[in-house]
């Protein structure tokens, strides 16, 4: 009885490991079925003013920051003597939590891109708090990569303070410690571009709706509680095309989408941006121990986005 019951579990695991490579090589068949088309030359899918800043190294010419903001070189070097100075206490959230893999602080020197990301708030006057001022403002998101030239760490730079300056020995300089400035770091995991550029991202709403992109992508912040290197890339469509909303099904008619990532940094998509809360609320400044600061929403801004998919022209080729 023993032996024959051993030779029926035999026959069981037998079946089950059949079953189960059965399995794996109908996943594998059907994923290789599923074969992403390419993406359309960005040349083809541009119109206008986008088409305008095209320039011959197929990059955008992106506007520059207000007057008055921190510039990109100054970015640059506040994120590399930032991450000089506190990457140490960040690096292991960098290499486990997000997943960036081994990080060597001594090789790691801001490379590609710096995108200036628009606050969906109005400037704080002068006289609010410094705190606030960075909070509700605008930021530089930079990248900074490996000796293999792989971006690895992004460092979100505030754009509103043009206080702290980088000394002769590559030290910030009017910083009285890491929770004075909101400069906020990320790891960037393999593969992944943190924001993906502006071309990548026409590229895609184009691919997905159809249609031709007739204005330059403006990178937009999500409210501050969300980290800037979850801004959205704001794209202009020349023929509005037909959305559902994937939360209720609701059905949109938009010639205004943004292109980014959601909750997750790797997980990206199209999004319908729209206004949720007061235009106008008040905010305690932790300075002053008070209440009096208004935050406005800049006309047009929304601080919510719903995931968003296309009508029936999922990875058309866009109309003339």
């Amino acid at each position: 009885m023993c032996a024959y019951g051993a030779e029926q579990r035999d026959r069981r695991r037998q079946s089950v490991l059949r079953i189960v490579v059965t399995l794996m090589l109908v996943v594998a068949a059907c994923t290789d079925d599923i074969t992403r088309p390419t993406l359309p030359a960005l040349s083809t899918v541009v119109t206008g003013a986008a088409a305008a800043a095209l320039q011959a190294n197929g990059q955008f010419e992106l506007p520059a920051a207000p007057p008055g903001m921190v510039t990109d070189s100054q970015a640059r070097a506040l994120s590399a003597a930032f991450v000089r100075m506190f990457g140490v206490f960040f690096v292991d959230f960098w290499e486990h939590d997000d997943r960036a893999g081994p990080i060597d602080l001594a090789t790691l020197r801001v490379c590609g891109r710096s995108y200036y990301a628009r606050s969906p708030y109005e400037p704080l006057p002068s006289s609010a708090s410094f705190v606030l001022r960075q909070t509700y403002g605008s930021y530089w998101l930079t990248s900074l990569c490996g000796v293999n030239g792989n971006a690895q760490v992004s460092v979100a730079v505030p754009a509103v303070d043009t206080q702290f300056h980088v000394d002769s020995v590559g030290y910030i300089t009017g910083i009285a410690g890491i929770d004075s400035a909101r400069f906020l770091p990320v790891g960037i995991a393999p593969g992944f571009s943190v924001p993906p550029s502006p071309e990548s991202a026409v590229r895609e709403v184009a691919q997905w709706t159809g249609r031709r992109v007739v204005e330059v992508p403006e990178l937009v912040l999500q409210p501050p509680s969300y980290f800037p290197q979850l801004a959205k890339w704001r794209v202009q469509l020349g023929v509005p095309a037909d959305f559902t909303e994937l939360g209720d099904t609701t059905q949109l008619l938009l010639s205004e989408v943004y292109f980014g990532s959601g909750h997750v940094l790797q997980r990206m998509g199209l999004w319908f941006e729209q206004a949720c809360g007061p235009a106008q609320f008040p905010v305690f400044d932790p300075e002053t121990q008070t209440d009096t600061t208004t935050i406005t929403l800049l006309p047009g801004s929304g601080t919510c986005y719903s995931r968003v998919d296309t009508v029936g022209q999922r990875y058309a080729v866009p109309r003339r």
